[in-house]
């Protein structure tokens, strides 16, 4: 049986895949590795543990589990799989051959070589053809058998052959596409169909501008209201912005289901923005399927219609660079002349600030605490710039969507100087200790102007970098 683990694993590779844009080639190793993780711990749980079972019957077993007969018929029918079926030249076993195929040299092998160095490839054409002319038991079975075989070769091939000398082969491109999508198709199964689920929280939403033309129009329907980790962030009037990275957050989502990938593709030219594929819960914190959500900024009109995209991200991103500016200006009046807050212990997201003689720093999965003779003044710090956010992008929500922006800033002072983080006698009056109080005001500073930067596209924070260039307090 599969796990969520699992499911989050082939979640994340997919998920990967897309953001990064990879050759066909690239992947489908990754999608492999991924598979191989999964396939070793079903093996590892199994009732018939063996440890030394080889990776091709762990791959067989982990097909069979995912590709019910049912899920066989209606997956015979897709494409991808008439495409390996008819590929030509047949796909060599690289094993047999102890050499990647070369095509000059494939005409001059003796025909018993070629023929059992194509012998997977030629058992599961004649496979392809006898379950779609007859899909009863023993040829489902057979043709997941042989689909496995060739996949295998095809996976050994990439990793131990043909990679070492890719050097952007049309054929091993042309195999790599192909297998790609038969890979995909085997995960869709995995995540209960999250491929052709999006995760609205916008203008797609059930009732809303955007689900009837994209939706409703295109055979794609409402499945259920459910939960995805992250915060809605309200950025003006009509502008919200999906933020994966608030901790302790959880927004409300409509899952809505489409009927194929050119479904999706059509909404991506209508939203023009990034999307993730992400698990979404229950209301009490169970993984109830996967979708895929749009990730960045949406819905911004006003009463003569959507705002273009240019414009949409022109307007996002002078509230941003206001906000930077912002944090500038506080990061240069702490770090030479610091306020107190009325409280010397706080939590920011899964940080605790508290004060106390010594700086010590320590982090678990669940809470990160930090002690410091500045912790008033931090926490002041920290309110501070808040306050301006809040001001800047209309916000009432007590979570800081960038609380995890504070602690990784806190983690990288901890990294990088660990000799500052002792006891400290005489207190927030020690030299050391204000050092590592400026030091600590400059990274929560530089983490925050990254997480708002990325928020907005800007990936190599220039904004920042001018603001700073510009600005002559060091």
């Amino acid at each position: 049986m599969l796990t969520d683990e699992n499911k989050i694993t082939i979640c994340s590779t997919l998920d990967f895949c897309f953001r990064y844009n990879l050759n066909s080639q690239m992947k489908c190793m990754e999608v492999f590795q991924a598979l191989n993780r999964v396939w070793n711990d079903v093996n590892a749980r199994s009732d018939d543990f063996e440890e030394r079972s080889p990776d091709s019957i762990k791959f067989r077993n982990l097909l069979e589990l995912v590709l019910t007969k049912e899920r066989l018929i209606e997956f015979a029918k897709h494409s991808s799989l008439e495409s390996l079926a008819n590929f030509s030249p047949p796909i060599h076993n690289d094993s047999v051959l102890a050499s990647p195929f070369n095509p000059e040299a494939s005409d001059t092998l003796p025909q018993q070589t070629l023929q059992i160095a194509t012998q997977e490839h030629a058992e599961f054409s004649k496979y392809f053809q006898r379950i779609n002319e007859n899909p009863n038991s023993k040829n489902c079975r057979e043709f997941r058998n042989k689909l496995c075989r060739l996949l295998y070769v095809i996976r050994s091939n990439l990793a131990h052959g043909s990679k070492a000398n890719y050097q952007g082969s049309p054929r091993n491109e042309a195999i790599s596409n192909i297998t790609y999508s038969i890979l995909l198709q085997i995960c869709n199964f995995i995540l209960d169909n999250g491929l052709y689920k999006i995760a609205a929280y916008g203008e797609l939403r059930r009732g809303r501008r955007l689900f009837a033309p994209l939706i409703e129009a295109n055979d794609g329907k409402f499945v259920s209201k459910n939960y995805i980790d992250g915060a809605l962030l309200k950025l003006a009037e009509n502008t919200t912005t999906f933020n994966p990275d608030s901790e302790f957050a959880r927004a409300e989502v409509d899952i809505l289901e489409i009927p194929s990938f050119a479904v999706l593709s059509h909404i991506d030219n209508v939203e023009c923005i990034p999307r993730s594929l992400v698990p979404y819960f229950t209301d009490d914190n169970r993984i109830a399927g996967f979708a895929w959500v749009y990730n960045s900024m949406i819905n911004l009109r006003t009463p003569h219609g959507v705002i273009a995209t240019h414009e949409r991200h022109t307007v996002l991103e002078g509230k941003a660079t206001a906000f930077m500016y912002a944090i500038r200006a506080i990061r240069n009046r702490y770090k030479h002349a610091p306020k107190s807050a009325e409280t010397d212990i706080k939590m920011f997201g899964k940080l605790i600030i508290q004060k106390s003689n010594a700086i010590s720093y320590q982090s678990t999965e669940l809470n990160c605490q930090l002690t410091s003779p500045h912790a008033a003044e931090l926490i002041a710090f920290i309110d501070e710039i808040h306050r301006q956010y809040a001001s800047i992008f209309d916000s009432n929500d007590e979570i800081m969507p960038y609380s995890n922006s504070i602690t990784m800033g806190i983690g990288t002072v901890h990294f990088d100087r660990q000799h500052w983080f002792v006891n400290y006698p005489k207190g927030k009056e020690d030299q050391t200790a204000k050092q590592a109080f400026s030091d600590m005001v400059d990274m929560i500073a530089e983490m925050i102007a990254g997480w708002m930067c990325r928020l907005i596209g800007d990936d190599d924070a220039l904004i920042w970098e001018d603001i700073k260039e510009v600005d002559t307090i060091n």
